[in-house]
């Protein structure tokens, strides 16, 4: 028994090892997409969507933010992400993203405008940027609909 074992390995590795040893090397490509400060304060997100405003720390999107449609300085504006966690549980429980915002002194924090692709401009704000390093995480994107 252990012989045909053996004999399939050996089998395996001669069948296999020159298919992997001539198999292309894939180069890594670095993507780089530049940003640049956008038009959009958190300010302006909250006084214009009372979903994000009220909505509380999830571990989980919430489906039914993403894909509304809002008005801010004469630009529609199409909400394709947001997400707001404690990680830490540093927040009283029930915080909402506005109170969580304002406590931070983030409201005038300006967003990013980044083009991935050409015609597809969206707005975006993000944790990193904040810098408070609490544990408490948020992120969002608007894609901006002509």
């Amino acid at each position: 028994m252990f012989k045909n074992i053996g004999f399939m390995i050996t089998l395996s590795l001669a069948i296999l090892l020159p298919v992997f040893a001539n198999a292309p090397v894939t180069a890594i490509t670095k993507l780089k997409i530049e940003t640049k400060e956008g038009n959009l304060k958190l300010s302006d997100i909250l006084s214009s969507c009372k979903e994000i405003a009220q909505s509380t720390s999830s571990r989980f999107v919430n489906l039914s933010i993403t894909g509304k449609i809002l008005n801010i300085k004469g630009k529609t504006y199409e909400i394709r992400y947001f997400s707001f966690e404690d990680t830490r549980s540093v927040m009283l429980l029930n915080t909402n993203f506005s109170s969580y915002i304002e406590k931070n002194n983030l409201l005038d924090m300006q967003s990013l405008t980044t083009m991935p692709l050409p015609g597809i401009l969206f707005e975006s704000f993000d944790f990193r940027r904040a810098n408070k390093e609490d544990g408490v995480y948020f992120s969002m994107a608007l894609r901006i609909i002509e």
